[in-house]
């Protein structure tokens, strides 16, 4: 008799033992752990967040990208020096976002050089009698001054006064893509004529 309350109370000790961690308060139903709804849930939406949020910055980055296309596409300004006093005429063209100079030495042999508005330090034009020379100044380039010669004087002067108005649009920040082409030229020459008396 003795020998079988003594199994009774080992067995009852173990079975306290097994039921223990998984007992709820006030209920003797045992409960295996499984993971909740509610954690595979939150798993899912964080995944959809972050596939939401990579598409929002692609469109993003996408909306920039279009904007520079549509800068860099808007020709304000094109003017050539004088033939037959320069043999293979240079060119200089004006876009929003930087001037190009491109310089000619003989047939297919030239030279380009795109300074962006934010890099140009000053843009100077000296009048002969009949010609002009525009000077730009490069502040990221060794060699950091370009000249254009036998230019007709009026297009340098107007070439000189849209990039002063584009250069003091692009050091306060204004979005030059919002303009059309017509309409940026216009306001950037009325701001050029504005910084400096010629």
């Amino acid at each position: 008799l003795y020998t079988m309350r003594l199994q009774n109370t080992i067995f009852q000790k173990q079975n306290i033992k097994k039921t223990l961690p998984f007992k709820k308060l006030g209920e003797d139903k045992v409960y295996t752990t499984k993971p909740s709804i509610y954690a595979t849930d939150t798993i899912n939406q964080r995944r959809y967040e972050a596939a939401e949020q990579k598409l929002l910055d692609k469109e993003k980055h996408t909306q920039k990208l279009d904007s520079l296309v549509d800068r860099s596409e808007k020709i304000l300004l094109k003017i050539c020096a004088v033939f037959p006093f320069d043999l293979f005429p240079n060119q200089l063209s004006i876009e929003p976002t930087q001037v190009n100079l491109l310089f000619r030495e003989f047939f297919f042999d030239q030279n380009i050089h795109s300074v962006p508005m934010k890099n140009i330090n000053e843009v100077e034009v000296q009048c002969s009698v009949f010609f002009a020379s525009l000077s730009i100044v490069d502040n990221s380039y060794v060699k950091n001054t370009f000249a254009m010669d036998y230019l007709k004087k009026r297009e340098a002067q107007l070439a000189r006064r849209i990039i002063q108005g584009l250069l003091v649009a692009t050091r306060e920040g204004i979005d030059l893509s919002k303009f059309h082409a017509a309409e940026l030229r216009y306001k950037a020459e009325s701001l050029g004529r504005a910084q400096a008396v010629e």
